[in-house]
């Protein structure tokens, strides 16, 4: 019985323990929120379903090479009245036809088949690599929401250390009351200052939830904004971004349908064969097949293949128009990302400097105040200058941080 008890108490701690694990609000890295979008984003899914229709249009254009077999069942009644005939007839056939020469047609539909599938397979890529740059992002927004939130809340402690002091030290007549009020303000904005940055960090969460596709319980999360992305070196070719090569997919299955448009201007030779049995009332047919070759040759459709051919050709410039203005905006958005790259990294430079400076200053503005050296509202000051200066560092490291972020998905390596 006394082991019994033992084993249910503890059981239920066990299902107590498991129900707060569910409870109890998560911390995601960068990687569980990828593996998520993977998992539940419809976007991802839809660029996916257009790679898998792609390889099978690719497929379904090599069976052309194959013949084409065809069976027919016939039945019909002849009913004369005047003649007292009624004659039923069948036949029953089986067709084959296998085209033999086309001036390339089938193998220039595969190629631009096959060019198509990879710029599918590409824009793919490229799907997700815009859901992952935002994704980063929001992901960037939440660290810097959690570090605001973490220097504030320091702030808020010291605030309420310093009222404390300042509380005693009015208590003892060593202060004035004004100093007093003053530290009761400090303490309160910081308070409230805390409440705003709560609801900063809850809709930094609510954004990173969107291309998630998914809701989180989450109160933050892994990581800080002082994470190192390693940036490639300086020596890549713009061709070779994801952009780039898939507008020359695009570029190639283009050209191969109009090669294709062309052929539809030249004969095509085929071979067909039939084979059937049939019957009616007069006329027993039997077994009986035919074979030929078939020989087609466009005369005359009012220049409409050639003005085929024109169109695919004007397409075909239009992609290559596209293409160089594709390269400009890469060339501007690259130049663009490493200017912010370039001035994020100065301003953390100089503020790290502005900051050991601050921190000097809080110090020596807390140690003159308790020796009555000067006024309570220097505290307040160099208190607000060290807040200040913490608070453009965290915003200095998240430019970076994005402006990294942009440049990596640029290259097509985030």
């Amino acid at each position: 019985m006394k082991n019994n008890l033992i084993s249910s108490l503890i059981f239920l701690l066990l299902i107590n323990s498991a129900l707060f694990a569910q409870d109890d609000p998560a911390r995601l890295s960068l990687q569980d929120c990828y593996m998520t979008a993977l998992e539940h984003n419809w976007q991802l899914k839809m660029a996916k379903a257009d790679v898998s229709i792609a390889e099978i249009e690719r497929e379904k254009l090599k069976t052309a090479y194959f013949p084409s077999v065809e069976a027919n069942s016939t039945f019909s009644t002849l009913n004369i009245p005047e003649f007292a005939l009624n004659q039923l007839t069948w036949n029953n056939t089986v067709s084959a036809n296998l085209t033999l020469f086309d001036f390339g047609k089938r193998r220039k539909n595969i190629a631009s088949a096959q060019a198509q599938t990879m710029a599918v397979d590409l824009g793919y890529h490229l799907t997700w690599m815009d859901l992952k740059e935002n994704i980063a992002l929001a992901y960037i927004n939440v660290l810097q929401s959690q570090e605001i939130l973490k220097v504030l809340l320091k702030r808020n402690e010291n605030d309420k250390a310093l009222l404390d002091e300042v509380n005693e030290r009015y208590e003892i007549g060593v202060t004035r009351y004004s100093n007093l009020l003053q530290a009761r303000v400090a303490f309160n904005n910081s308070t409230t200052a805390i409440a705003v940055a709560e609801k900063n960090l809850e809709s930094s969460i609510n954004q990173l939830e969107i291309p998630l596709n998914r809701p989180l319980n989450i109160d933050g999360v892994e990581g800080s904004l002082e994470m190192f992305y390693e940036m490639p070196e300086e020596d890549y070719s713009i061709d070779a971004f994801p952009e780039m090569l898939r507008a020359e997919a695009e570029a190639r299955a283009q050209e191969a349908v109009m090669e294709s448009a062309r052929a539809d201007l030249k004969p095509t030779v085929a071979a067909y064969g039939t084979a059937g049995y049939g019957n009616s009332m007069f006329i027993d047919y039997g077994f009986n097949w035919n074979a030929g070759i078939n020989l087609s040759i466009p005369l005359f459709n009012a220049g409409r293949l050639r003005k085929n051919v024109e169109q695919e050709k004007v397409r075909l410039q239009q992609l290559g128009l596209g293409r160089v203005g594709l390269k400009w905006e890469i060339q501007r958005q690259l130049e663009s990302t490493e200017i912010a790259i370039e001035e994020a990294s100065q301003r953390i430079d100089n503020l790290k400097f502005a900051l050991t400076s601050a921190e000097e200053n809080v110090t020596i503005a807390e140690g003159e105040f308790r020796e009555g050296l000067t006024s309570f509202n220097s505290v307040t000051d160099a208190r607000i200058f060290h807040l200040n200066a913490e608070l453009e560092y965290i915003n200095a490291l998240a430019d970076l941080r994005r402006a990294q972020i942009k440049k990596l998905r640029l290259l097509g390596t985030l």
